[in-house]
């Protein structure tokens, strides 16, 4: 299967997106991203950006997508993995729900090489950058939970090198 062609001509993210709930949204919060937020503060986050119910196998994206998105994922599991040369599919994470991915875009990172593709069912909600840009700037709290989120991040990678490279 071509995961580009795929990714480009199927629904993500043109098309078969649900309405933006308003209201009380639940934001699970695995991450710790949103703690100090009311939800009115969330909701203004994610303001027009749809949620997207994702059956499994559906790919939200792809290692050239310029990153551009922040996603939370509110239900079911999302695999982030890599493709080796050879085709073989390497999981690099599982996202679990209350979790945020795609934060290494907002640094004009990109998708660094890898593809998100759900493992179940799935509902994410997506909001752009300038939203959280917006949102980092006006809250600095703000912006240090998402940098010590992707510290954590840096962390755990160099833990699984360390037991890789002493197994």
């Amino acid at each position: 299967m071509d995961m580009k062609a795929s990714h480009r001509d199927g629904v993500w993210p043109r098309a078969g997106l649900t309405q933006p709930r308003f209201g009380a949204p639940s934001y699970p919060d695995a991450s710790g991203v949103f703690r100090g937020l009311n939800p009115e503060e969330v909701e203004a986050l994610f303001a027009g950006c749809p949620d997207k119910k994702c059956p499994a196998g559906e790919v939200l994206f792809i290692p050239d997508d310029p990153g551009e998105r922040l996603f939370v994922l509110k239900e079911g599991r999302i695999d982030l993995y890599r493709l080796t040369p050879s085709g073989k599919r390497l999981v690099t994470r599982r996202i679990r729900p209350g979790s945020v991915f795609g934060v290494m875009g907002l640094l004009g990172q990109g998708m660094q090489g890898n593809f998100a593709e759900t493992a179940d069912e799935s509902l994410v909600r997506v909001t752009t950058t300038e939203q959280v840009i917006r949102l980092l700037k006006s809250d600095p709290d703000f912006a240090l939970r998402i940098l010590q989120l992707i510290g954590n991040r840096l962390n755990d990678l160099e833990e699984r090198f360390v037991q890789i490279a002493y197994s």
